[in-house]
C-alpha cells in the first residue's frame, strides 16, 4: 500500500506554493516520525484520529473521527493564507482512500 501526500498553500493573488508532494510506503507514513515538521503534523493527526494502522487488513472498516490539527503544532514560519492537504492511499495501483483537508491560517486577534 502506498500513500501520496501533498501540502499546498496560497497567499494573496492566488500564488500557490507547494510545500511537499511525496509518494511513499503507507506504513512508513503512518508509523514513523518524519524530519519535515509539516509532514509530521499531518501524519501524527492521522495516527491520533483514525484506526488506520499497518499492516492494513482487508475487509475492515477504517474510520477518521473528529480529525483535527492543533495550530500549536504548526511551525511559526507558516505564512498567512489558505492551504490544502491531500493524502491518497492506493493498493495495487488502485486508489482506496482520499483525504482532503482545506483551511486557512489567519492572524490572531
Amino acid at each position: 500500500m502506498t500513500a501520496r501526500t501533498s501540502l499546498d498553500m496560497w497567499k494573496s493573488r492566488n500564488q500557490i506554493i507547494r510545500l511537499y508532494d511525496v509518494l511513499l510506503d503507507a506504513c512508513l507514513f503512518l508509523d514513523v516520525s518524519h524530519n519535515n515538521r509539516l509532514f509530521n503534523v499531518f501524519a501524527k493527526a492521522q495516527r491520533k484520529y483514525s484506526n488506520l494502522s499497518c499492516p492494513v487488513k482487508a475487509n475492515l472498516i477504517y474510520a477518521f473521527n473528529q480529525f483535527y490539527i492543533d495550530e500549536q503544532q504548526l511551525p511559526s514560519f507558516i505564512p498567512l493564507g489558505g492551504f490544502r492537504s491531500l493524502i491518497e492511499y492506493s493498493s495495487k495501483h488502485k486508489l482506496t482512500a482520499r483525504i482532503i483537508t482545506r483551511g486557512k491560517i489567519v492572524p490572531r486577534p
